[in-house]
């Protein structure tokens, strides 16, 4: 399978699992030293749960040299607010969520790309600033395989960037539309 072709059946596949409807989003940067990408997320005004898809350039071997080129990564969570704050210049909320994350990725140093595919958690705090501007601090650690494939076999093993990864922060800044 291309790249092109995994790419489009991430986006199509993360497009259907989002219902717009009449609630807000925002659109906006992702940035971690695991990677650099766009940020959506749909914000249900009711029950204050959001969904939230990642799509970036895993940076996480290139930041530190170990190679030149990334990998390419999606991530979707749905974020329940866990705590509010409210202030009169932002309101502050913190944030858990759980999530899938698919990838086409290097995994620990590997020569190579193969698949990830892992199950996520987010923990994170939400500060949605006046008028319409929102940043989010967080870690999402991961869970799941990694499957390459060499010459003439198919390996699967566990996907070790989503672990040792899992203290790295996030940083999200976003334009909330309602």
């Amino acid at each position: 399978m291309s790249l092109k072709t995994y790419l489009t059946c991430v986006a199509c596949t993360l497009g259907f699992c989002l219902n717009l409807g009449a609630q807000g989003f925002s659109v906006g940067l992702f940035h971690s030293p695991k990677g650099l990408g766009a940020a959506y997320e749909r914000v249900d005004f009711e029950t204050e749960e959001s969904e939230c898809v990642l799509l970036y350039a895993d940076m996480a071997d290139v930041f530190d040299g170990t190679f030149d080129d990334p990998g390419i990564k999606a991530t979707y969570l749905h974020n329940f607010v866990f705590a509010v704050a409210d202030d009169p210049g932002a309101d502050i909320r913190v944030l858990v969520g759980l999530g899938a994350s698919l990838g086409y990725v290097r995994d620990r140093s590997e020569a190579g790309y193969g698949c990830c595919s892992s199950v996520c958690a987010n923990l994170a705090c939400k500060v949605l600033f006046r008028p319409n501007i929102d940043i989010h601090f967080g870690f999402i650690p991961e869970f799941g395989l990694f499957v390459k494939k060499n010459d003439s076999e198919t390996e699967v093993k566990l996907y070790r960037n989503g672990l040792t990864n899992a203290i790295l922060p996030y940083i999200t800044i976003a334009y909330r539309f309602r």
